[in-house]
């Protein structure tokens, strides 16, 4: 480089400088599809494995049975009334939770959204309303027949509380 050939020694010096990482990386590139392919499948297989026989135990017995948080049991009048009362201590005590809300049938009606949806006497005036039913069950009741619907407590609209994701018992 010191006879006037600066040039001609910088070309070769940043080429080594510039190339010699891409060919690093690229090399790991290639080492890490060859061997890691295979060993992420099967830490992720025997991972999947594990997390099923741990939940295994946690929702069934060793008989088999279900060990789901049995429904809290009330009255289409008490729900009502609790309501009506103090709609803060009602959500505190019914919203979000499983229901289990016995009652008389007052309507079976469809909303604008055409979802078929039960109404429960609450009160003379009001209703409650059980969402999620199976148009077919629905179809099936009548006015005036006493009923049980397994829900969840989803609080008050229009000052009458609206049960959601029920099922007939």
């Amino acid at each position: 480089m010191t006879r006037g050939k600066t040039a001609g020694g910088l070309i070769p010096l940043l080429a080594s400088i510039i190339v010699s990482p891409i060919v690093y990386f690229v090399g790991l590139a290639v080492l890490g599809a060859a061997v890691g392919g295979d060993a992420y499948q099967d830490y992720k297989e025997r991972a999947e494995a594990a997390n099923t026989q741990l939940e295994a135990p946690l929702n069934e017995s060793a008989a088999g049975v279900d060990l789901k948080p049995l429904p809290l049991e009330v009255s289409a009048a008490d729900l009502f009334a609790a309501y009506e009362a103090n709609e803060v201590a009602a959500d505190n005590q019914y919203k979000g939770k499983q229901l289990a809300v016995t009652g008389t049938v007052a309507g079976i009606n469809k909303d604008f959204t055409d979802e078929v949806y039960v109404e429960i006497a609450g009160n003379e005036f009001m209703n409650i309303h059980a969402r999620g039913i199976d148009p077919t069950v629905a179809a099936g009741l009548a006015k005036g027949t006493k009923i049980t619907v397994v829900c969840e407590g989803g609080g008050l609209m229009m000052a009458s509380p609206i049960l959601n994701e029920c099922e007939v018992r």
